[in-house]
C-alpha cells in the first residue's frame, strides 16, 4: 500500500471539483476493466479507514468517481452508510514536528460527511471514525456501486468493493510481548476508556493489581542501527506533557494515536519500554492505536508464570 499524506485535503478538493464540473462530450477512453485492486475490503469502526485506489486500465483521465449505490447481499439499499457525521480533517499538512495539542488542533477543520465516502479524484473508499457511534452491523458485507466518468461517458461498476466492518473500539493493541530471553514472565495489555479529555494514563501492575514504580521502565537505548520507539516519545509531537506519579504515568497527548496525518497504513505503531523486576531485565514491547479521543488507560500486567 503506498502512503497518501493529504488523503483528506485531497478528498476536499474532489468534492468541490465533482460539485461544480460536470464532464461532456463523447472524447476519450472509459475501461470496462475499472476495478479496485483488491474486491474485499475490512474497516475498523472507529478508525479512519482509506481503501487502495482504483485501478482504471488505461482510462482518460480526468476520472470522476462517485457511489452509486450501497447495498446488502439481497441488494437492498443500505442508508445507513449514506448518513452524514460531523469528523475532522487535515486542512493544513500534518508534518510530525508539531508539539501542542492546539498547534495540532488548528490543522484540522469540522466537517459534515457521509460516513461511507469516496475521494473523487481517486476512487478510495473513506469511512470515518464516527462511524464507530452508528450501530454498523459487524461481520455483515455490504457492496458498493461505483459511478466512473470521464470524457467519453460513464460506467457504474456493480459490487466494485465488498465491504465488512470489524469492531474493535475497546482495544486498539494488535500484539503485546516480551522479549525471547523473559520465559519466567507474562505479559498482558489492557486498554479502557475512562472519560472525555486529551489523556493517556500508564500503569504497571502485577496480577493482584499492586503497582510496580512506573520510574522502573524507561525507554530502550537507542543504538547505531535503530532508535527503539519508546510510548513517552510518540509520533506528532506526542505526548504534549508528561508527569510520572508514584503508581502512574500520565500524559496530556493528541488524538488519534499515531497523529499519522491521514497516511495509510499508520494506524498501528510500536513502542519498547524496559525495566528490572526482581532482577530480571525486561523488555515490554506492544504494537498499538487509540483513534477515539478521550482520557484512556494502557495497564501493562507483568507476572511471574
Amino acid at each position: 500500500m503506498r502512503n497518501r499524506k493529504y488523503i483528506m485535503i485531497v478528498l476536499c478538493a474532489g468534492f468541490l471539483l465533482s460539485a461544480c464540473y460536470k464532464y461532456k462530450g463523447n472524447d476519450g477512453y472509459l475501461s470496462d476493466l475499472v476495478e479496485y485492486p483488491s474486491i474485499n475490503l475490512t474497516a475498523n469502526l472507529g478508525e479512519t479507514f482509506v481503501s487502495d485506489p482504483m485501478q482504471v486500465d488505461g482510462s482518460t483521465r480526468p476520472l470522476e468517481f462517485s457511489i452509486a449505490g450501497i447495498y446488502d447481499a439481497d441488494r437492498n439499499p443500505v442508508a445507513l452508510l449514506s448518513k452524514e457525521v460531523d469528523t475532522k480533517i487535515w486542512a493544513l499538512p500534518y508534518t510530525g514536528t508539531e508539539e501542542t495539542l492546539a498547534e495540532m488542533q488548528a490543522k484540522t477543520i469540522a466537517v459534515k460527511r457521509r460516513v461511507l465516502d469516496i475521494d473523487t479524484l481517486s476512487g478510495s473508499l473513506v469511512v470515518y471514525p464516527e462511524a464507530a457511534g452508528l450501530n454498523i452491523p459487524t461481520g455483515k458485507t455490504f457492496y458498493v456501486d461505483v459511478a466512473v466518468t470521464n470524457g467519453g461517458g460513464q460506467r457504474i461498476v456493480k459490487n466494485a468493493a465488498a465491504l465488512t466492518f470489524t469492531d474493535n473500539k475497546e482495544s486498539f493493541i494488535s500484539q503485546a510481548y516480551l522479549n525471547e530471553g523473559d520465559a519466567d514472565f507474562k505479559l498482558e495489555a489492557k486498554f479502557k476508556r475512562l472519560g472525555d479529555g486529551n489523556k493517556l494514563i500508564v500503569r504497571y501492575v502485577n496480577s493482584k493489581d499492586e503497582p510496580y514504580d512506573p520510574a522502573i521502565f524507561q525507554p530502550v537505548p537507542p543504538t547505531q542501527y535503530e532508535p527503539f520507539p519508546s510510548l513517552y516519545k510518540l509520533p506528532g509531537g506526542n505526548p504534549l506533557k508528561k508527569e510520572q506519579l508514584n503508581d502512574r504515568v500520565e500524559m496530556d497527548v493528541y488524538y488519534p494515536i499515531p497523529a499519522s496525518g491521514n497516511k495509510r497504513d499508520v494506524y498501528r505503531i510500536t513502542s519498547i519500554m524496559a525495566g528490572e523486576i526482581d532482577g530480571k531485565y525486561l523488555e515490554i514491547g506492544m504494537r498499538w492505536g487509540i483513534y477515539v479521543g478521550g482520557t484512556w488507560e494502557i495497564k501493562y500486567i507483568i507476572d511471574k508464570k
